[in-house]
Formats: C-alpha cells, structure tokens, sequence
C-alpha cells in the first residue's frame, strides 16, 4: 500500500476530529503534530495542553508545541530530511511563511470553516452566525502566501438550522472536514488533486473577534443583530448586558410575539424576562448573573425583588 507522509498543524478542539481520521488512516505516516504551547485556563489558571496537543499525545506521535513555527528551523530542517509530502492545517492560529507553505513536497492544505471566498479570516463560523446564513461549509484550499486565498480543492456545505449556536455548528464542521479528510489523502496519493481559483470579486472576511462585540445593546440594535450575537458568541466572548448596575450574561433568547415594548423596556408581567429591541421583543430564556449559575428566566426571576431596568455601567463599551 502506498503511504504519504504529513505534518498536521492545529489548535483547537475543533482540529481533533481531523487529527484524529488522519491517525487512523493506514495510507498515512504523521511526521509531525504541531500545535500552541500550553497556557492557563480554568478557575485555577493552570498550564493546560491544547485539545490537539491532549490528543496527539493520547495517540503517541510526534509533537511540536510553539508559538512561532516559522522560527523553529531545526525541527523544519529534520522534517525535509523526512521527505513530507503535505502539510495539513486546521484552526492552528499561525501564519506560516513561504518555507513552510513549500515544506511538503505536494504543498500545504488548510480546512476552513466556511464556502471560501466567503469569509476569509479568523472568525468564520461566528460570522456566518451573525449575519444569519442559511448555510456554511468547509473548503479545503491549497494555502498560498495571501490569506485563506489558495486555489479551493474540496468543499463541502451544511445547512444552518435556527437551534445553531457556535458549539454545535462548529462540532458538525469539525465532523464534516474529518469526513472529508479520506478523499484528500487518496487524491493526494493519486497525484490528481485539482483547484479551483477563488472569486475575488465575490470575497468577504471574518476578522478576530473582540471581548467587547459580545455588548448587547438592546437600545439600539434589532432582533436579528441580538440573536446572531448570542449564537455566534456562545463560547467566547459569551453576550451580556447590564440591568440594575449589574452583568447580565445571555446565554439564549428568542423572539417573543404578542408583546410590544419600546427599545430597551423589560417587562415581567408574563413570567417571563422579556425585552424590547429597536423591532422586536425578544424573551431572555437562559441567563446569568456574573459569577452566579445559568438558569432560565422563570427561576431566575424568583430571585428578583425590585424592579429590573437596563442600565450601563463604567466598563460598558
């Protein structure tokens, strides 16, 4: 059987599955498993090895763990030596420079999580939730020196269903690309992999998302703004906003039909923590104080005994 050899680059949960699928895939030798160094987390703020970095040391391959793999030239020189054939990339957080772009000898490959050219950059699953798409999608493009702008060799689309936030649609993307991985490997194999030139006409970006985007505004802004915010933020920077002096987190909403209030007006009278936007009123269902459990609003409103108003504090963006 014929074998290729490849280096995987990634971070994050979400370039586990595919780790994972190449690992178990006979056809292919690992040379190398790169992924950022280990940081703090959790209440305790203890070193804590990346999800990429727990599973490929669960699965006993080689492992680089580095901030800068451009500069690690030693570790790139022994891997020429190795004859890699491609180098794969998922979520990895780097920007690799033309040496390693060239590294395997049949180039470097990056599985995206949107139908390129749309969103290019940093954040696009969140943006595909903000916006309020229907559908997103991998694209795995043969990486070039401008971002996300390589030639598309495979692509992918899933729908986008209203119960989406950004945990489950980036698990059914990770899903997807390590379904995907397979057909790659054997058209690497085979020497017939073929791209397609992106539309640069028809290009959109996804930049770094900030902490301060998860501000919900409910003066000002609308429904659809508010709901894509909380979908597209639920793991981090997570939305908020202030009642009584006081962070407010939400963790999930939907619009309320039947109650109209002004921009901004909270009302009870239902049971509910019901809200008024710049179109629509929306039901705050899954809430938070800082510091405090998440609960649903019915049980959190028990709690309440004086009246809510929406309010801004000095940290507020």
């Amino acid at each position: 059987m014929s074998k290729i050899k490849i280096i995987f680059c990634g971070t994050p949960e979400f370039a586990v599955p595919l780790l994972t699928a190449l690992a178990h895939d006979d056809r292919v030798i690992i040379t190398g498993v790169v992924t950022m160094p280990d940081r703090p987390a959790f209440r305790g703020q203890q070193l804590t090895a990346p999800p990429v970095a727990q599973k490929a040391q669960a699965l006993n391959l080689p492992l680089l763990q580095t901030s800068n793999l451009n500069l690690e030239k030693d570790w790139i020189a022994q891997q020429k030596q190795q004859g890699v054939d491609a180098v794969i990339v998922a979520a990895f957080a780097q920007f690799l420079q033309e040496d390693l772009l060239n590294l395997g000898r049949l180039g470097a490959f990056n599985f995206h999580g949107s139908l390129l050219p749309k969103y290019r950059g940093a954040a696009p699953i969140q943006y595909a939730l903000l916006n309020g798409d229907a559908e997103t999608g991998i694209s795995v493009q043969k990486m070039a020196k401008k971002m996300d702008a390589g030639d598309v060799v495979a692509q992918q689309a899933i729908p986008i269903t209203p119960a989406d936030n950004y945990a489950s649609l980036a698990a059914k993307l990770s899903s997807l690309a390590a379904q995907m991985m397979p057909s790659l490997v054997e058209q690497l194999l085979q020497g017939n992999l073929k791209g397609t030139p992106q539309d640069e006409g028809q290009v959109s970006y996804a930049p770094t998302i900030k902490k301060e985007m998860g501000y919900l505004d409910f003066a000002h802004q609308g429904s659809k703004t508010i709901l894509g915010q909380i979908r597209a933020f639920a793991q981090w920077p997570k939305t908020y906003c202030f009642m009584n002096q006081n962070r407010l987190l939400i963790h999930e909403a939907e619009i309320y039909p039947g109650v109209t209030l002004a921009a901004g007006e909270i009302s009870t009278n239902t049971g509910y923590l019901l809200i008024g936007t710049s179109d629509q009123t929306l039901r705050l269902s899954k809430i938070q104080w800082a510091n405090k459990k998440a609960t649903h609003d019915q049980e959190w409103l028990k709690g309440i005994h004086q009246p809510l108003t929406l309010t801004e504090a000095p940290s507020c963006p």
